[in-house]
């Protein structure tokens, strides 16, 4: 299991930083170097945070400006320990495939849960009138107040070595920042 995690940056030219994830696992009293894990992408902010599982077999690592759904949109990898080396498991994308979520922002876990945070992301909230008894136009239109660039936590659950979406938090107050500082622990998001 990991013990211990190093992020290290070093410049690819004068713009480009070069993020790896160091893995020591400790023997004994003394850590050892064990494996890096490499960004899959130089522009993509890996491991602008990252989190390991309680059990120490997974590592989950935000890169907050993957642009692979949309610019800036984001992403978190997944790595799984299979013997003594974590292997590369999943990519786990934001619900939003709009530019500037910045999915991955911050990282938490515990147990089996993984919260994550979208920088950018938006909280839309439903209002409803009564308690939905009343329809008109088929349901067809929505009120919703949103709440641009606030700040979104994303819940993911493990269902066999996977991690499966849960549910966005929502925040029914003008904020800033929601998210920003997160932690998971004994079934509760703080």
């Amino acid at each position: 299991t990991a013990r211990y995690l190093n992020v290290q940056g070093t410049l690819v030219d004068s713009s480009t930083p070069n993020t790896k994830v160091i893995v020591y696992r400790k023997i004994g009293s003394q850590y050892s170097y064990s494996q890096t894990l490499d960004a899959f992408d130089l522009d993509e902010q890996f491991a602008y945070d990252i989190a390991i599982s309680a059990d120490g077999r997974k590592i989950a690592v935000g890169a907050s400006k993957n642009s692979d759904v949309s610019a800036n949109n984001g992403a978190v990898y997944i790595y799984i320990q299979r013997d003594d080396t974590f292997v590369y498991n999943q990519t786990i994308y934001p619900t939003a495939k709009t530019p500037n979520v910045r999915f991955g922002s911050k990282l938490d876990f515990d147990g089996n849960t993984l919260a994550i945070t979208s920088k950018g992301g938006d909280i839309a909230t439903t209002t409803t009138f009564d308690t939905g008894a009343t329809s008109f136009d088929n349901n067809n239109t929505k009120f919703a107040k949103v709440d641009d660039n606030s700040g979104l936590i994303s819940i993911y659950e493990t269902v066999n070595d996977t991690l499966i979406y849960g549910q966005d938090f929502a925040y029914d107050r003008d904020t800033e920042d929601f998210g920003n500082i997160i932690k998971v622990a004994n079934n509760h998001v703080y």
